[in-house]
Parts: C-alpha cells; structure tokens; sequence
C-alpha cells in the first residue's frame, strides 16, 4: 500500500498507530510468497472489467495491451525481499496484514 493511499485511508478510518504495525520497519523473515504484489490485488479488483476479476493491462516497454487477471499484474518476484546484516526479511506479511485489515475502507477511497 502506498503512503498516499495510507494518508486518505487515515483520514477516513483514522491514524494507523505505528505500535500496530511496527514489523513493516524491519520486516518479517523472509516468506514463501516469491510473486508480491506492489499494487494491492484487493485495489485492482475495482479496475476488473468482468466478473473474473481481469483488466486491461498496457506494457508499455512492447506497446501492446492485453487483458489479464489481476494476480498477474502488478507485482515481481521478491519485491519486498531484502537483508539486514545478512538476514534475510520481507515486508510482504506485514503489509498483507495491513491490507487484510484495512481493505474494506477502498471503495470508500475510490468511490
């Protein structure tokens, strides 16, 4: 999720207290999850054209668009994967909790 979506979401449920979520400034161990999601799927699902949760997707490296379902977009292999003095962490349980927690409040963003 990103600061800005966390800014508007604080506004409209309040201020996420960093004592709740304290793990995202050092991370977890490193997951199992290998492809993170760097746009939420739970935000993505408000852009779906179909009811089986797909989108219109533009690469723009090859010009092309193409239509693909939403845990295909948006994400790369280990995004938030990364050491601390040779441990490895990730940010990716943390922040789904976040987003588990707080993705109800969305279509109030987006509407």
């Amino acid at each position: 999720m990103t600061l800005v979506a966390m800014s508007a979401m604080a506004r409209l449920i309040g201020p996420i207290r960093c004592a709740d979520y304290g793990e995202l400034l050092t991370g977890d161990k490193i997951t199992q999850v290998k492809i993170q999601h760097y746009v939420p799927q739970f935000l993505l699902r408000n852009f779906t054209s179909d009811k089986k949760n797909r989108v219109h997707v533009f690469d723009k490296q090859k010009g092309i668009t193409f239509v693909s379902h939403v845990k295909n977009v948006a994400n790369e292999s280990r995004f938030y994967d990364f050491e601390i003095e040779g441990e490895g962490r990730s940010l990716e349980a943390p922040l789904s909790s976040l987003e588990s927690d707080n993705s109800g409040h969305s279509t109030k963003l987006i509407l």
